[in-house]
């Protein structure tokens, strides 16, 4: 029997654990992690609510490094 998991966010069945989002355009690659309550690759979302926390999420401010 297989593990089956649920995205923590819309509770979808992820169908299988296919990594993270990258995308390339041109020359600029990005790859997205994911932080589910601050807990970095914490708890399971689907890629349709990452890539929509990107699309309508609000910048997080971070301080100079």
């Amino acid at each position: 029997m297989s593990a089956r998991y649920y995205c923590d966010v819309c509770e979808k069945e992820i169908e299988k654990d296919i990594g993270r989002i990258k995308r390339k355009l041109g020359d600029i690659s990005v790859e997205v992690m994911v932080a589910v309550k601050g807990c970095w690759n914490g708890g399971h979302v689907c890629h349709d609510c990452v890539i929509e926390a990107v699309k309508k999420g609000k910048t997080i401010e971070r301080g100079r490094t």
